[in-house]
């Protein structure tokens, strides 16, 4: 039973909950700091995961709980330093949490180098293309003169297969087929050349409503992909236009290969200051399994009502301010990157949607250097709302299922400002 409290059925005031660290791939996260504070953020619990990426924690009524770890990550020169990222990824709750706690870790301090092989991707020259695009399964994508290329790719999914999309072009960048690879083997060290064959499969289009873009906004992104996910990974074909000095209205239709993938997700951005010293943004991203071509319709006005001010840095504090009616969804996610020096800190933190204000939690010592220091630099804040995942239809199921989520529909507000 979840809860424990005072006796004589008085209400409970806290649970001794399961905490589970999964990585993208499902592996346990292994030796991992996991605390829970109270609601005025002082440090209650603290316990390190098992073998099995699990701890029992005790969490109180309106309390918290976080995960505390260091990512790094290799880039492509085999020389490079390792890039390191400290998260605290937090979620805070409203009454009295559950039992079933998941949290999704970003891979782990000893993450060795990914495997890398060389790849020929060809296809005929195709008739009215002027460039094309090619796109492997761990997500390196990029634009060609001709249809083929030689490519190294690197092994990020862990049944050690591969996928790739080619996407010609007119002139005018628009689509106008694509050619496909699915599931190859990878094969460390070597090369390997595969031929494919244009599928010659009608294009789409789906419509962009931007309403009440405030004047002076520099520039409209707009883009509609169709993806082949796999674990870890995935193929996209996209198409991006650019808006400068957009006027208070757009509308705008995208090309969308609706026959290929089983992601499709149509995203649309809106900067309303750039700046030297600050920039900010608001978007809007709709995803599903199979293609949905009707309009993506958003509000800007109503988007920017929702910045978040940053209102201390000691301790770390963000208020969230009031969406407009009807946006609630299932999970408000508070974002604060810092920098330090080479490294990134973050602090990601999940909550109910609505307006309130986020605490960073309180550290063990040992874990001090995970918290924002007077010497870092706070360089972007970011708050979302994600109204639909496509799968936990609560909060309380994306707690179970393991935060953060890659959600299929959800609106964000962005401020960075110069370090």
């Amino acid at each position: 039973e979840s809860g424990a409290g005072p006796a004589g059925g008085a209400a409970p005031t806290e649970t001794l909950a399961t905490v589970r660290l999964r990585d993208g791939v499902g592996h346990p996260g292994v030796a991992l700091t996991v605390i829970s504070n109270a609601p005025d953020g002082s440090l209650v619990a603290e316990a390190v995961s098992d073998e099995d990426g699990e701890v029992e924690l005790v969490i109180p009524v309106d309390g918290s709980v976080s995960a505390v770890y260091t990512s790094t990550y290799q880039y492509a020169d085999p020389e490079a330093p390792l890039a390191v990222t400290r998260y605290v990824d937090t979620i805070v709750f409203d009454g009295l949490p559950g039992d079933s706690v998941q949290f999704r870790v970003n891979g782990s301090a000893a993450a060795p180098p990914l495997e890398q092989m060389t790849v020929m991707i060809a296809a005929p020259a195709l008739a009215g293309a002027a460039s094309y695009d090619v796109s492997t399964s761990c997500n390196n994508s990029l634009g060609i003169a001709t249809s083929s290329k030689v490519l190294q790719i690197p092994n990020c999914r862990p049944d050690d297969l591969f996928d790739a999309v080619m996407v010609a072009r007119n002139a005018a960048g628009e689509i106008i087929d694509h050619a496909m690879l699915a599931n190859a083997p990878f094969t460390s060290g070597e090369y390997q050349s595969y031929d494919l064959a244009w599928l010659h499969s009608p294009v789409g289009s789906v419509e962009f409503q931007i309403e009440n873009i405030p004047a002076g906004a520099a520039q409209v992104y707009l883009s509609s992909a169709a993806g082949q996910s796999a674990i870890n990974g995935g193929t996209w074909a996209t198409t991006m236009v650019t808006i400068d000095n957009p006027e208070s209205e757009i509308t705008k239709p995208l090309a969308h290969l609706d026959s290929y993938g089983n992601r499709h997700c149509l995203y649309g951005q809106l900067l309303l200051e750039n700046s030297a010293s600050r920039g900010s943004s608001v978007s809007r991203q709709r995803c599903s399994p199979e293609a949905d071509l009707s309009p993506i319709v958003f509000d800007v006005e109503a988007l920017a009502r929702l910045e978040p001010t940053v209102e201390s840095e000691s301790p770390l504090t963000i208020a969230v301010s009031e969406p407009w009616p009807g946006s609630y969804g299932q999970v408000l996610s508070v974002t604060q990157r810092w920098l330090r020096n080479s490294d990134n800190g973050y602090w990601r933190a999940y909550a109910t949607p609505g307006p309130r204000t986020l605490r960073f939690p309180q550290l063990p010592a040992a874990l001090a250097q995970y918290a924002l220091a007077t010497t870092d630099a706070i360089d972007r804040t970011n708050v979302s709302n994600t109204i639909a995942f496509g799968g936990p239809e609560s909060f309380e199921d994306a707690v179970a299922a393991g935060l953060p989520l890659w959600p299929q529909d959800y609106w964000s507000a962005d401020v960075s400002v110069a370090p």
